[in-house]
């Protein structure tokens, strides 16, 4: 519990001492304010895991720091106070609180409540950064453990990929799991005016197409930043070029790419953490599925390894728009292997691909028919349902009988 920090609000001297040695004693880091003014400028600067706070204080009390905690952000708060009555406890829980406590009679409970709101948090945090970025390989976990890191300061990053890998999404994601209470400004080829600066998180998308000029800009940005004297919260970057390529030949500032390139996260391309589709496509056709009104469509396993064999050059970006007619073009709501074949094929890069895992198929199938009927090309045509013709044919194709053989 040594990374949980728990904020105590109170104007009372000897109480805040006291609730702030119990969750001490627990394992809690602890940082206190005397009154809910105190208290919200702390919340904002120490970001903290949980507020415990006395309902009746100076200045501003507990309801009124828990609604301004409830409009920026959902980290649990706890009310403590010794005017412990129905009425009030019904306000707080309508404003946003998730538990009301009396104190001192329920300090052994608040430690227990604590650690719950916390294990809680922690469980949607985790379920959250898994929907926002799917994928069971070893490189998407750690591109979660990255973003989880990396959320809550306010570092410049950089994202790496390929066109279409999800790099927007991981901007998205830091956003969401670290600043969410300020605004997210996404800005491609432009420079500091594009934005409003007013305590945003700034996405630059495609940093490596600016123009030295812009980079210029944008690096006394970051060195503001920096300083904390800056109106930005924090600055996202990402590209799909090789930003050490571009310092090399003149193109892009050194000591921009230096502070970009200090904490970066790369996104492998699809086609080498296949098996995140497992996790990507099923989440990808529910999405789709609402847009287009067929929320019970389904991709049955022999269908999602056709998929899964596919190269995916455009990465997400391009699954998105296969599955968008997937969807579209099964109004029975399953997904069939031949739908599949069919839409892959519309795609000129695949069609060579699809030929050659059919090719490969129908050959072992042949193989495998040819042994079990000892070679008897009658039996085997029966069993594929073909003429003896057709089935001389496919094995001449394959190789496994040659065309003088006179059959």
């Amino acid at each position: 519990m040594e990374a949980t920090t728990v904020l105590v609000v109170d104007d009372r001297q000897e109480a805040r001492t006291l609730i702030s040695g119990e969750l001490e004693d627990a394992g809690f880091r602890v940082v206190e304010a005397a009154d809910g003014m105190d208290g919200w400028a702390r919340f904002a600067s120490d970001r903290p895991d949980l507020v415990v706070t006395d309902l009746r204080m100076p200045r501003a009390d507990g309801i009124e720091l828990l609604h301004r905690i409830r409009s920026v952000s959902s980290v649990p708060v706890l009310l403590l106070t010794a005017y412990g009555d129905v009425p009030t406890a019904v306000s707080a829980m309508k404003a946003g609180a998730q538990e009301f406590l009396t104190f001192p009679d329920d300090l052994d409970r608040m430690i227990e409540r604590a650690r719950e709101l916390v294990l809680a948090t922690r469980s949607a945090d985790s379920e959250q950064i898994e929907a926002l970025l799917a994928g069971r390989s070893a490189a998407m976990e750690r591109v979660r453990e990255r973003v989880v890191a990396l959320a809550p300061l306010t570092l410049p990053v950089l994202v790496e990929g390929e066109p279409g890998s999800g790099r927007d999404q991981v901007a998205r994601a830091l956003h969401q799991l670290g600043h969410e209470e300020f605004p997210f400004c996404a800005v491609r080829g432009g420079g500091p005016e594009q934005a409003r600066l007013a305590g945003e998180v700034v996405y630059l998308d495609e940093v490596g197409e600016l123009s030295i000029g812009q980079q210029a800009q944008w690096l006394d940005v970051l060195r503001a930043v920096e300083r904390e004297a800056g109106t930005v919260r924090r600055v996202v970057a990402s590209t799909s070029e090789d930003l050490a390529r571009k310092v090399r030949d003149g193109e892009f500032l050194p000591e921009f790419a230096e502070r970009l390139q200090r904490f970066s996260i790369r996104l492998a391309p699809l086609r080498e953490r296949t098996e995140d589709l497992d996790d990507v496509v099923p989440r990808m056709l529910a999405e789709i599925g609402r847009v287009l009104g067929r929320e019970q469509c389904r991709i049955g396993p022999a269908a999602l390894v056709e998929l899964k064999a596919q190269s995916w050059r455009g990465n997400l970006r391009e699954l998105a728009g296969v599955l968008e007619k997937l969807v579209a073009f099964s109004p029975a709501g399953e997904i069939t292997t031949d739908r599949v074949l069919e839409v892959l094929g519309e795609i000129p890069e695949s069609v060579r691909a699809i030929r050659g895992r059919r090719d490969h198929r129908q050959r072992e199938e042949l193989v495998r028919l040819l042994e079990e009927c000892g070679g008897n090309l009658a039996e085997v045509a029966r069993r594929l349902g073909l003429s003896r013709g057709a089935v001389i044919y496919r094995a001449q194709k394959y190789g496994l009988l040659q065309k003088s053989s006179g059959v």
